[in-house]
């Protein structure tokens, strides 16, 4: 239904014509059995990896997945890790990323509203982000969430000006998703 469209012929069940979904994002607050094998069905469905911009991606709470978890069981595209209300979130994600070849994205709420603990204030951006920044595997940030990011003095564009700040200078390019 929700696939590349085929109209041969037309499918009168396709609620949005001729849109298609591009990917799909696990945002699971714990393990659900069975969804290795789901993730793995739909990188098959979408025709493997990467392919024609198709992405499966997660968002995993901070603490490093199980051996026998998800996320160790799909190959995914990108993680945005959720760096706010987990106690114990640090660098093994560059680790992680590394070994699953895939990259990973800071986590952080829009505003002190946004989430229980993690905010950042915009003039403290640049050096938490630095560490991040400095690791291969950092491919950009994610915000918590975007009504949040806007009726906070739009603390996306802090966010963004602090990525940028250090990437111009070394040449990197990091994605911004917001």
């Amino acid at each position: 239904m929700f696939g590349p469209p085929t109209f041969d012929p037309p499918n009168p069940s396709r609620p949005f014509g001729r849109a298609s979904v591009d990917g799909f994002d696990f945002d699971f607050e714990r393990e659900i059995p069975g969804m290795g094998e789901f993730g793995r069905e739909l990188r098959r469905a979408m025709g493997g990896e990467r392919k024609d911009g198709r992405l499966l991606t997660a968002a995993p709470m901070c603490t490093l997945p199980a051996e026998n978890s998800m996320y160790n069981q799909i190959q995914l595209d990108m993680v945005f890790v959720q760096f706010y209300n987990n106690p114990k979130c640090h660098r093994d994600w560059n680790d992680w990323a590394l070994r699953k070849n895939t990259m990973f994205a800071v986590g952080l709420p829009a505003s002190s509203r946004a989430a229980g603990s993690g905010y950042v204030e915009p003039n403290e951006l640049d050096n938490v982000l630095r560490e991040a920044k400095s690791l291969g595997r950092m491919g950009g940030a994610m915000l918590w969430d975007a009504s949040q990011a806007w009726s906070n003095r739009k603390y996306h564009t802090a966010v963004k000006k602090a990525l940028d700040k250090e990437n111009l200078r070394a040449g990197k390019q990091v994605k911004f998703c917001g």
